[in-house]
């Protein structure tokens, strides 16, 4: 869950970025560089998966589950504490955007790992039971982080908020990030891969071999994840924005309007995502 509470952070206080970190005379076009700069996450997470999920092959899961989640937490504290652009110019989108690659590298990897090591841990009949838990924690933790961006913008005038209101849900990710690193430390490796790490028919490079062998259906899977991300983040991060910034909507009441229905999903996702 803290991996993405920490990558939904950002989306949900998109309009505030803009203003820090790419203030422009047009609005739209700091909203734009700020959801490019969300987007160069995505283009990495594919990357973190493949890089993580060969090294969890490696190492184990659970070493890979707790280095992801330090690296998220690290990558999102340091955006909260990142200078302005009225600080040190363009050098603040630069080291924002090296902090979302960052995210990208980490989200790719724990999501990936995650999904692995709950399905290896489940009985073989209750896989998808056990595996519709993730995309409930997914939607929680968006919710979460909906939920303290609404408090915040609630309770703090807009100049508090634009000043240092918007670097609390960054920092957060300290002391959530180390309580889930010392819980994930205290993991057990699933039998399943410890069965296949003592095989002596364990693929050689298995990412190689998947790839080789598996690229068809890998595609299908890709393209359809794809489709379901879309429509995620445009519902979940986008509209948030669209509704504030061009409907004009009060910026509280469409963070809440997020947590209720992104608390839903979390709870109807174990009934209905299987």
């Amino acid at each position: 869950m803290v991996e993405w509470f920490d990558f939904a952070t950002y989306g949900f206080l998109a309009p505030v970025i803009a203003r820090t970190f790419f203030p422009s005379s047009d609005d739209i076009t700091g909203l734009l560089q700020t959801f490019a700069v969300f987007a160069v996450a995505f283009a990495l997470r594919p990357l973190g998966g493949a890089f993580f999920g060969a090294l969890g092959d490696r190492i184990g899961r659970k070493k890979v589950l707790a280095l992801t989640v330090l690296l998220m937490s690290g990558a999102t504290a340091a955006i909260g504490l990142l200078p302005s652009y009225s600080s040190i110019g363009i050098w603040a989108a630069v080291l924002l955007t090296l902090a979302r690659c960052v995210q990208g590298l980490s989200a790719g990897g724990e999501y990936a790992g995650a999904v692995t090591y709950v399905i290896e841990h489940a009985p073989a009949d209750q896989r998808s039971r056990y595996s519709s838990w993730m995309p409930a924690a997914t939607f929680a933790s968006f919710s979460a982080a909906a939920l303290l961006c609404y408090f915040l913008t609630a309770n703090l005038p807009a100049e508090a908020m634009d000043s240092w209101g918007w670097r609390i849900p960054f920092l957060v990710a300290v002391p959530l990030g180390l309580i889930a690193f010392y819980i994930r430390q205290r993991l057990d490796e699933s039998p399943m891969f410890q069965e296949v790490l003592n095989s002596a028919t364990a693929a050689h490079a298995p990412l190689r071999e998947t790839l080789r062998l598996q690229w068809k259906p890998m595609l299908t899977l890709g393209g359809y994840i794809s489709l379901t991300a879309l429509s995620f983040y445009t519902f979940s991060t986008y509209m948030t924005t669209f509704l504030r910034e061009v409907a004009h909507l009060p910026a509280d009441q469409v963070l809440m309007s997020n947590v209720i229905a992104l608390a839903f999903a979390a709870a109807m996702a174990p009934v209905l995502g299987r």
